[in-house]
């Protein structure tokens, strides 16, 4: 016995006729037309273009890129290099813009200091001890004063002094004075050198006033005198150390008679000048 089968909702509809030409077609009875076919390779190959096409153009585009790179980062170096020739031309365009006119050129140096000149005195006065050698040996106190001739290393002074002589017997007194030039050297160390001539008188006795014993005597006459000596110290207060060598016309009165002796001294003293 047969069952009876119920029949499907999955049965597929009954599909629509076909006309004869579509049939055949389908049933592969008739061979498609020369158009036909020309259409389905068209359409085939624009597939195939359209696919391809982006791979196409992605490529393309990296290739260009690649090609242009290199040319690219030339062109980026001349650029700069130009860039750099044209701030070096500038930066010495300008310099020298700036040098070529006076008023940008910077101020001259302050000129240097004058080196310190000594110091000149209008006037100077001294005081000491004399000690000096010749027939009799002569101490005595003496003072010296004198003026300078403007700017010149040169001054005229005149001095006197008094105290005594003696020699081996007796002694008695004594008193010069003098006047004459001094010449002056230039600063050395705290001070200068100098030297002196003068002329002077000078005047000796030996012995008491004593008629009975009759031995009171009187030397006296002309001095020519040179000097050499050292003058330091500060602007005012000063030291000088004197040597002097000098000829004396010495008259003896008791008996008059004449003669030329020669001397030499020295003197010590402490002075201000002005």
């Amino acid at each position: 016995m047969h069952a009876r089968t119920a029949p499907s909702s999955h049965v597929a509809a009954a599909e629509p006729p076909f006309t004869p030409r579509q049939q055949e077609v389908k049933n592969g009875q008739c061979e498609a037309s020369p158009g036909s076919r020309d259409s389905h390779a068209i359409a085939d190959g624009a597939t195939r273009v359209s696919v391809r096409l982006p791979e196409i153009c992605v490529k393309r585009s990296h290739n260009h890129r690649d090609l242009n790179a290199p040319r690219a980062g030339a062109a980026f170096a001349d650029v700069a290099s130009m860039l750099r020739f044209l701030t070096i031309v500038s930066v010495l365009a300008i310099a020298r813009v700036a040098g070529a006119q006076p008023g940008v050129e910077d101020p001259p140096p302050p000129p240097a200091a004058p080196a310190p000149q000594p110091y000149v005195e209008k006037m100077f006065i001294h005081g000491g001890v004399l000690i000096t050698v010749d027939h009799f040996l002569n101490a005595a106190y003496f003072a010296d004063a004198g003026l300078r001739l403007g700017d010149l290393p040169l001054a005229v002074h005149a001095s006197i002094a008094k105290g005594g002589s003696l020699d081996a017997d007796n002694g008695g007194d004594f008193y010069r004075w003098t006047a004459g030039v001094e010449a002056r050297s230039g600063l050395i160390g705290w001070g200068y050198t100098f030297v002196d001539l003068d002329l002077g008188y000078q005047h000796q006795t030996w012995g008491e006033p004593d008629p009975i014993a009759d031995e009171f005597e009187v030397h006296r006459g002309g001095l020519a005198i040179a000097r050499v000596g050292y003058d330091g110290g500060g602007d005012h207060i000063r030291v000088r150390a004197t040597f002097e060598l000098y000829k004396y016309h010495r008259e003896f009165v008791e008996p008059m008679t004449t003669s030329w002796d020669t001397g030499g001294g020295i003197t010590l003293s402490f002075g201000y000048r002005h």
